[in-house]
C-alpha cells in the first residue's frame, strides 16, 4: 500500500469516484480484527440484484462463531441479515433492504441504524472470531465467489470506541485501477480477490 499524498504529488491522476462495485470475486480486506465489541461500522452501499446470501461485508465463519456482517436472506423476499460481533445462528438483526436503492447502516453492538431508523440489535455470544473484516464478501477465509449482487459501496468507516479507525472512499489510482484510499491511514486497500471492480463517476 502507498500513501496517497505521495502518490498524488507525482501521479496526478488517482481521483475520487462514486463508488466501487464488486462482482463478488472482488473484495476487500480492510485489516481490521472482528473480535471487538467496540467497533462501529458505517456503511453506504447498494445492490442491483438479488442472490441468496449476497455480501456486503463479513468475516463470517460458522452459524456459531461470532461475526460482523451484512449480507441478502434465503429469498427474495426476506429480510437481510446483520450481526455485530456475534453469532448467526441466535444473534441475527432482520433489516429490510431494496435492490436497486442506496441505503445507509450503522452497526455496533449498542445500535443499529438503518436509513436514519434505529432499533436494538439483537445480540447472542458465540465462540470468538479475530478473522478480519472483508468488504464485498462474507469473509476472507471462505469467500463466496458465486452470489455476484452488484454490490456498491459509496463509503464504509469503522470506529473502535470513539476512535475512527478506516474511512473508505472508492477511488482510482495513477494506473486506473478502482480500489479504496482510507483516509486516516492515508494508504490504498486493494483488491485481495481474482475478480475486479468497477465503479461509479
Amino acid at each position: 500500500m502507498e500513501t496517497f499524498f505521495s502518490i498524488l504529488s507525482a501521479k496526478p491522476y488517482a481521483r475520487e469516484v462514486a463508488y466501487l462495485q464488486s462482482d463478488s470475486a472482488a473484495y476487500i480486506d480492510s485489516e481490521i480484527s472482528g473480535d471487538s465489541n467496540n467497533l462501529k461500522i458505517e456503511a453506504k452501499f447498494s445492490f442491483q440484484t438479488f442472490v441468496q446470501y449476497g455480501a456486503i461485508f463479513g468475516n463470517y465463519i460458522s452459524e456459531s462463531t461470532n461475526c460482523w456482517r451484512l449480507i441478502l436472506g434465503q429469498y427474495s423476499n426476506d429480510p437481510a441479515l446483520a450481526c455485530a460481533n456475534s453469532n448467526p445462528s441466535g444473534g441475527n438483526n432482520n433489516i429490510t433492504l431494496s435492490a436497486g436503492s442506496v441505503h445507509t447502516l450503522e452497526l455496533s453492538r449498542s445500535a443499529l441504524v438503518l436509513d436514519g431508523v434505529s432499533t436494538a440489535p439483537t445480540i447472542s455470544a458465540g465462540t470468538s472470531n479475530a478473522e478480519n473484516i472483508c468488504i464485498f464478501n462474507r469473509s476472507l477465509s471462505a469467500p463466496n465467489t458465486s452470489r455476484d449482487i452488484g454490490a456498491r459501496i459509496y463509503y464504509f468507516k469503522a470506529w473502535n470506541g470513539a476512535t475512527l479507525i478506516r474511512d473508505f472512499v472508492p477511488v482510482i489510482d495513477w494506473q486506473g485501477s478502482p480500489c479504496f484510499f482510507d483516509k486516516v491511514s492515508k494508504t490504498f486497500f486493494r483488491n485481495v480477490g481474482s475478480g475486479s471492480f468497477t465503479y461509479g463517476v
